[in-house]
Formats: structure tokens, sequence, C-alpha cells
């Protein structure tokens, strides 16, 4: 399994990662998935992926890219849903997940 705070590829677009939520909760197929804030080409956006199997050290989980474990980035007209979610998720670090929100809405307000 692949820790996601060592995630970080395409490394020429992804400028800073602060994972939200490392959830030990597993699909059917035994793998975790965690959810975060990248600054992507320079804009925060919130991303997923799938661990991958915890008993498996070679997994490297979804989605990859060329072999390397990077992240999905979601569309920006999820967030506010993805937010709301963590916030009533027991495994969220909620010090960061403030962070992240704060970020968002600032940037949201820059744009409009």
């Amino acid at each position: 399994m692949i820790d996601p705070e060592k995630v970080l590829h395409p490394n020429a677009r992804i400028k800073s990662l602060e994972v939200l939520l490392k959830a030990g909760d597993t699909n059917e197929q035994g793998d975790s998935y965690a959810v975060a804030l990248l600054k992507w080409d320079d804009e925060y956006r919130l991303a997923i992926r799938w661990n991958g199997d915890p008993n498996n050290p070679e997994d490297k989980g979804g989605p990859t890219s060329r072999g390397y474990p990077t992240w999905f980035v979601l569309p920006r007209a999820f967030h506010p849903w993805i937010l709301a979610a963590l916030f009533d998720h027991p495994g969220v670090d909620m010090q960061s997940l403030i962070w992240a929100r704060d970020r968002l809405q600032k940037q949201a307000l820059r744009n409009d």
C-alpha cells in the first residue's frame, strides 16, 4: 500500500499536498482511500485516491500514471459536497480540513 503523503506525481503540477483523510475504511478489495488538498498548477483543488491493499506493499493503489501513484483531481463544483462530507467523517484531520476549507473559500472569492 502506498502512503498518500508520498504521492507527489506528477511533481511538475503538484506544488503542495495536505492529506485531509487517510481512511482505514476499506472496500471489498481491502483498499483504503485518502482525500487531500493539492496546490495543482498554482490552484488549490481537492483530490482523492485509493491507497491500495494494506497487506501488499507493492500495491500502488489508484489512480496511477505511467506506473506512478497519483491523485484524481476533483472538479471545483464538487468541492462543497466533499468538504461537507469530510466534516462528518470520524477519521478526518479537523485542523487540516478547516485550513483547506479556508484556502478554497479565499480562492473562490478571488476568482469571482
